[in-house]
């Protein structure tokens, strides 16, 4: 569990809330001070804010859920957008990256999730911390009244900006083919492609064309690098095929995943921590 103490000893940059000022959101708030120091172990500041969570109103492109504790005057950026939904009641799944690297849980040894749920309706919220949690942070109740000036004046620790390797291969001629893209937040966008070898360099070139079909994932794009146009076809990997990836329109190969470590490193790509789900 976080708290003031190992929140302040993390050390990175924060973000101004502001910048969701025209976003609308909720805002849940604890209203039990004894329960809340006695969950979180210390005691509150007067001003009467314990424990907050905000949820944004859905955008595909933007995070939902932020979470401030208690004695801090900062939020938390939380991984993972609303889920199911049952009347009023909304279930999320969502994860606390900044928990997950300050400390994390290794089980059995391996790196493992720390997930965090939330269930709200329309008056109030329950957050479960961890993947055996028996009981709830459970007594939030949705502001009528907010001062959103005082929302939009905080800061926010952001979540880490991990990336994911979409695509990794190699071609007949041994050039290396690389594809990331945001971890946190999937955009066709947040994607980049680079091309080259070890020893000429491997360099980022222009993705243009963009496709992907709904067919589980058949994608298409062009790709300029030096005023070189490449063609890139990646095949679904659903049902039964004979589709093999091609770059233009000759068949690559999966690339070897020590080989795929050794070039993000040089790359400077920095991959989200392989976790068990």
């Amino acid at each position: 569990m976080l708290d003031k103490k190992n929140l302040e000893a993390y050390v990175c940059d924060k973000r101004s809330m502001s910048q969701f000022k025209n976003t609308k959101f909720d805002l849940y708030r604890s209203t039990n001070k004894i329960l809340t120091e006695q969950y979180f172990g210390e005691k509150s500041n007067s001003d009467g804010s314990f424990f907050e969570l905000i949820v944004f109103n859905y955008n595909y492109d933007k995070q939902q859920f932020y979470l401030r504790y208690p004695n801090t005057d900062f939020y938390i950026e939380l991984k993972g957008h609303s889920g199911s939904s049952c009347g009023t009641m909304t279930e999320a799944h969502l994860r606390n990256l900044i928990e997950e690297v300050i400390t994390p849980w290794v089980y059995e040894g391996v790196l493992r999730t720390n997930p965090v749920t939330v269930y709200k309706h329309e008056t109030e919220a329950i957050i479960m911390f961890g993947r055996y949690s028996t009981s709830g942070f459970n007594f939030l109740t949705k502001e009528e009244n907010i001062n959103v000036d005082d929302v939009m004046s905080r800061e926010y620790i952001p979540l880490p900006e991990y990336r994911a390797i979409q695509y990794s291969l190699v071609t007949p001629d041994n050039n290396y083919i690389i594809v990331d893209a945001d971890d946190n937040m999937f955009t066709y966008e947040s994607m980049n492609c680079y091309y080259g070898n070890l020893k000429d360099g491997i360099k980022k070139g222009k993705i243009s064309n963009f496709l992907r079909y709904r067919d589980g994932g058949t994608t298409l794009f062009d790709f300029e690098l030096n005023e070189v146009k490449h063609k890139f076809f990646y095949p679904s990997q659903l049902g039964n095929t004979d589709k093999l990836p091609t770059w233009d329109d000759k068949p690559v190969v999966e690339m070897d995943e020590n080989l795929q470590t050794l070039i993000c490193s040089q790359l400077n790509i920095k991959l989200a921590p392989k976790v068990l789900e």
